[in-house]
């Protein structure tokens, strides 16, 4: 399971742990880029709401937000490794 990777990093009582964007690259940029099989994108996002929810249901606080930039700059860059992945850049 992707996610595995990062369970032992989980908080215990009274922790706190930050872990940046990469718990979602799989959805991303990994398919994006092709790092990943379609097959494993898809059974990403059906994993990952379940994993989190799992982790909220034993008493984990989980609050993601954006730390490096905007929605509008990821978006962006987004494009733009669709458009290199796919030949279009320059």
């Amino acid at each position: 399971m992707f996610m595995q990777r990062y369970m032992q990093q989980f908080p215990a009582a009274g922790e706190i742990v930050i872990f940046d964007r990469s718990w979602y690259n799989r959805a991303g940029v990994e398919y994006v880029m092709g790092f990943c099989s379609k097959h494993e994108h898809q059974r990403f996002l059906e994993l990952c709401p379940q994993v989190e929810k799992y982790v909220v249901d034993g008493g984990i606080k989980l609050i993601k937000i954006w730390l490096e930039v905007g929605q509008a700059e990821q978006e962006k860059r987004f494009a733009a490794r669709v458009s290199i992945r796919c030949g279009n850049g320059n």
